[in-house]
């Protein structure tokens, strides 16, 4: 809604100014159903009027200012700019009515089902004073037994009502008074006012205009958007004085957002970002507080069928049962039990058993009298006992009757929240009146969400003052009103005070189950002043909630530094295992790593020869040393008694190198064998261990490795596939030392499988030498000619 401000110039016209004015959001209040009854407590009657409606912008029910004395200031009313029901202005004494702020009656609920506006039976008043009040959506106007109003027959009513107005035909406007009233043509030229002032002239917004509902003026351009009532400033639907349906943010809308869109794109429906739920005639992002939450995107206060109150993330919500809905409780005015006056006899078993009541509760002197009218028995007081594991009330509790032998309303020590959904006279959600107690013992007591609470009339009745409503209640316009209770003085003289261990001093009644908190321990029910753990004791702190698990400040300093040991400790131990564990792993594939070696060994000789032999593809450093690197000549060793005897290169080329020349074969056996010189070795290629080959002369890049055959054996543990063994006199040579041989210089094709022994592969390193006169000192095949590294020399064919 569009508020004015105070200080706009006076010479714009007031509409106008009204709208041009920055807006504010809109105060929203409940309103009140008492109609024409007498208020329940006359003494407290205008400050509750005043309580409910200082401040407010819309009234959500209805606006009902009813037995105002005389004298009574009603400026507290001048800022109310909407109300969604009626208005109800009956039997006062004040001379006028703040209501000059007034725009817009929705009449949503009407006074005797006829009226928006009803004006009865005030002696005092003498002018209406609504200069700004220019819709009625809904709803007649009923104007009557005001002896000193006047002005009322000049209002244009016909310019006010909705042009779909089915009951603007239900106006009766009554014109008889005791007093002149001054002549409203001389204050306005139209003939139309709500006061004596000319600021009072009434400002039409319907009967002017141009082919159009609303309007700011008799311009065709005057029109206002079809989303607008009471009125506007501009053309636009953000220029309205007040919404048709919906406002949204100060936009008027047919509808608010929904809150699910359809996407045509991946056809399913998605969320809607600037969805709004439907609350009133306004369109708000969440439901306020105590209310409900709809799937369809609306605020409300009972759920639909089918459907079941939940709470999540603290929003309370309504949810469509996936089966059929639990069966709940109700209480009066819901379901069954729809127009039951109070809780009686007939009714009271309906209650057993239930934490949550949906629905209110009243007991009247007819509960406890029985009603002849209906023949209802009256109620045993033992029966009340239903009501100790009731822990949530929907609606009101109102108690106008209570058996005399109850000294407290202890019955309800369970009663957790009242939510007041719905109103006793649509104002009050606990009221206590005419009733005996001594103290109200709702101990458990911790939230009353809506309305307001009255007590009054209870002679007997202490600690009030006691109870810490403010912690109780949820909105800032509840209060409590309480009146011709017994005073506080006179209940501390009789010793009716707070056990000493309540916490704050406050309590619901005498004694250590009455505590609101407790100063130090509480045990069960009851506040003490030290116990022992072990026995249920619980710690409360200042709001009443459980800290029996929180630690002082020097205990957690301990537990810390404790903890932090106990971090670096297992850091420690973690630390050591897991090096431990390596070296574990790493001792056992060293030891696999052998085994598997030693395995591999298909003799003893074989695995003499490879602890002796050459295992790295490379040639050995002295073979590289030095700027050159000429090939070394071809040297062939007989290590015998006689020493080292270089062997003829007919003997190292030819197909069996173990066979001896022609002019040494006369000494063989009849079967072609040699006959061993005793004392002797046979000779070997070269490389023996007296006999070593010159260091290189001129330089040379080193021979690169080959290509190692796949899955070899090898210093990683793999193993090498086995090739087919050489089938000759060489079987026990080395296998495949063609890896020895620089890249480039061929291996003469005779002696390719001559080097295939695999054991040549990845070895340890060769020792300095062997023993002397050793066969396996010197492998069989590191003759340089079969290594490629020296030149032939001529060789006999």
């Amino acid at each position: 809604m569009i508020a004015a401000r105070p200080l706009c110039p006076a010479l714009l016209p007031l509409l106008l100014l009204a709208a041009l004015c920055p807006s504010a959001a809109a105060e929203v209040c409940t309103g009140t159903d008492m109609k024409l009854l007498q208020p329940s407590s006359p003494e407290s009657h205008y400050e509750t009027l005043r309580h409910l409606y200082q401040g407010c912008q819309v009234v959500q029910g209805n606006l009902e200012l009813t037995y105002l004395p005389p004298g009574a200031d009603t400026a507290f009313l001048q800022d109310i700019k909407e109300v969604q029901g009626y208005v109800l202005i009956a039997e006062n004494h004040v001379s006028a009515v703040g209501l000059r702020g007034l725009r817009i009656i929705r009449g949503t609920q009407l006074f005797q089902e006829r009226y928006a506006l009803a004006v009865l039976g005030n002696v005092g008043l003498r002018q209406l004073g609504m200069r700004q009040l220019t819709e009625i959506l809904k709803g007649g106007v009923h104007i009557e037994g005001n002896p000193q109003l006047c002005f009322q027959e000049t209002i244009l009513w016909a310019d006010i009502f909705h042009r779909h107005n089915e009951l603007s035909g239900e106006t009766h406007v009554e014109s008889t008074r005791s007093r002149t009233c001054p002549d409203c043509r001389a204050l306005c030229p139209e003939g139309h006012c709500w006061g004596e002032s000319p600021q009072d002239c009434q400002t039409l917004t319907n009967s002017i205009c141009h082919g159009c509902p609303r309007c700011k003026g008799t311009k065709p351009t005057d029109c206002c958007h079809e989303q607008c009532a009471a009125g506007c400033t501009g053309p636009k639907h953000s220029d309205c004085l007040a919404c048709l349906n919906f406002n949204r943010s100060g936009i008027c809308e047919l509808h608010c957002p929904p809150l699910v869109i359809y996407n045509s794109d991946t056809f399913e429906s998605v969320p809607n970002r600037d969805g709004r739920y439907t609350f009133g005639a306004s369109c708000v992002s969440q439901c306020p507080y105590n209310y409900l939450a709809t799937e369809v995107g609306s605020c409300t206060l009972v759920c639909p069928q089918n459907s079941q109150e939940v709470t999540v993330n603290n929003v309370q919500k309504c949810e469509k049962c996936s089966k059929p809905c639990p069966e709940v409780c109700y209480g009066l005015g819901v379901d069954f039990l729809k127009g039951v006056r109070a809780v009686n006899a007939s009714n009271i078993r309906h209650f057993a058993g239930c934490t949550k009541i949906f629905g209110s509760l009243a007991f009247l002197p007819e509960t406890f009298a029985g009603d002849p009218s209906t023949n209802t028995a009256p109620l045993d007081p033992q029966l009340l006992s239903v009501f100790e594991s009731l822990e949530e009330l929907t609606g009101y509790l109102y108690i106008a009757a209570w058996p005399p032998s109850m000294e407290d309303l202890g019955v309800f020590q369970n009663l957790r929240i009242i939510r007041g959904r719905v109103l006793h006279n649509g104002a009050y959600s606990l009221t206590l009146r005419e009733l005996a107690v001594r103290a109200l013992g709702l101990r458990a007591l911790q939230e009353i969400s809506s309305g307001m609470v009255l007590i009054h009339h209870n002679p007997q009745l202490c600690f009030l003052q006691k109870v810490p409503w403010d912690s109780i209640f949820r909105h800032p316009r509840q209060r409590l009103f309480q009146t011709h209770n017994k005073p506080p003085e006179q209940c501390e003289s009789e010793g009716l005070v707070c056990f000493h261990l309540c916490a704050h001093g406050h309590c619901w009644g005498p004694g250590p189950t009455q505590c609101v908190s407790c100063e130090r321990f509480l045990r069960g029910q009851e506040c003490v002043a030290s116990c022992n753990l072990l026995d249920g004791c619980t710690i409360r702190d200042e709001d009443g909630c459980p800290v029996d698990q929180k630690p002082s400040q020097v205990t957690s300093i301990i537990a810390g530094v404790v903890g932090a040991l106990l971090v670096v400790v297992l850091l420690l131990i973690t630390v050591v295992c897991v090096k431990r564990r390596r070296q574990q792993e790493r001792k056992h594939t060293m030891r696999r790593l052998l085994q598997e070696t030693e395995s591999t060994a298909e003799t003893p000789v074989d695995t003499t020869e490879a602890e002796d032999s050459a295992a790295f593809p490379f040639p050995p450093q002295s073979l590289v040393e030095g700027p050159e690197c000429p090939v070394p000549e071809a040297l062939e060793v007989d290590v015998g008694a006689k020493g080292a005897v270089p062997s003829p290169p007919a003997t190292r080329y030819s197909e069996d190198p173990t066979a001896l020349p022609g002019d040494e074969s006369e000494g063989l056996d009849p079967e072609g064998f040699a006959t061993p010189a005793p004392h002797t070795t046979m000779p070997e290629y070269v490389n023996q261990a007296g006999e070593r080959p010159s260091p290189p002369r001129h330089p040379c890049t080193p021979p690169s490795p080959p290509e190692k055959p796949k899955g070899h054996q090898g210093k990683n543990g793999l193993i090498k596939d086995t090739k087919h063994p050489f089938l000759g006199p060489f079987s026990h040579a080395v296998e495949n030392p063609e890896y020895l041989a620089p890249p480039g210089l061929p291996v003469p094709a005779a002696f390719s499988q001559a080097f295939d022994n695999p054991y040549y592969w990845n070895q340890d390193p060769p020792k300095a030498g062997g023993p002397e006169g050793s066969p396996s000192s010197t492998p069989a095949a590191e003759n340089p000619e079969y290594l490629g590294l020296a030149e032939p020399e001529d060789v006999a064919v």
